[in-house]
């Protein structure tokens, strides 16, 4: 063996070596940056389940309030009912009769 022959592969094997090196520490690089990625996704998606749990919660309260309110008018509409016709009754009650002999003796004297 020549020693330039060995020289010369010493310098291929250094040459892939580096290459190879290099290439290590991109994909270390790349690796680096894709648990920051999945880190920030595991948090988002956190986040995102926690916002749909709290908006899961306030539709269910809202549907609760909404059916306390319909029921609190539907109360109120027999209350304001019964109200009305009282008011009637006794606006009838009250009222004087049309054609009474009283009516027609003050109409026609006057």
């Amino acid at each position: 063996m020549n020693s330039s022959s060995a020289v010369h592969r010493a310098q291929q094997a250094r040459k892939v070596f580096l290459t190879a090196e290099s290439h290590a520490r991109e994909t270390e690089k790349q690796a680096v940056a894709a648990r920051a990625m999945n880190r920030q996704a595991r948090a988002k998606l956190k986040h995102a389940k926690k916002l749909a749990k709290l908006a899961k919660k306030l539709a269910r309260k809202a549907e609760d309030e909404s059916a306390e309110a319909r029921q609190a008018l539907e109360a109120a509409a027999g209350h304001l009912q019964k109200a009305e016709k009282k008011a009637l009754k006794l606006g009838k009650k009250s009222a004087p009769k049309r054609g009474s002999k009283k009516d027609r003796t003050e109409a026609g004297s006057g």
